[in-house]
């Protein structure tokens, strides 16, 4: 391994107590820190906490979206709760919403394109984010709140 001595290995480390939580989705019973994006490849980390009975939108994914929760229960279904602590999902790409359990979760999402929301009814899209929509919203959150703007970039 002497001839890759020359290469300098960079490796991005990030500690979650360096991101406050901030309540991008107001209204929702939802709160998250972004740690982490890269909105020239779609791509955003994200720690999302749900507080009992909290639900989003109706949305779907237009790229792969990984969920990874460490504490608490939730689901796409407003009374089962599957998913819970130390479990896996890979998010479906048909329309669907979150729906927490009776107690609070958290969920890192790793999320590798844009998200189209859609009217209750399901018949419009009204919305969409995008990486770069993410890391918006989430530092204005962070400046409304008088908190510093930590780097998510990298």
């Amino acid at each position: 391994m002497k001839h890759l001595e020359h290469l300098l290995i960079t490796t991005l480390h990030k500690k979650f107590d360096d991101h406050p939580w901030v309540s991008v989705y107001k209204g929702t019973g939802t709160e998250s820190r972004l740690i982490h994006a890269r909105p020239e490849q779609k791509m955003t980390v994200v720690q999302f906490r749900a507080y009992p009975g909290a639900r989003t939108g109706l949305h779907r994914h237009l790229g792969p979206v990984i969920g990874i929760t460490t504490k608490g229960a939730w689901s796409h279904h407003p009374e089962e709760f599957p998913y819970q602590a130390d479990s896996y999902i890979c998010e479906p790409t048909e329309a669907h919403r979150f729906h927490n359990g009776p107690d609070i979760t958290e969920v890192f999402y790793i999320n590798l394109g844009d998200t189209e929301w859609y009217d209750e009814e399901g018949r419009e899209v009204i919305g969409r984010t995008s990486a770069s929509i993410i890391v918006e919203r989430y530092l204005q959150g962070c400046e409304e709140m008088g908190l510093p703007r930590p780097n998510v970039l990298g």
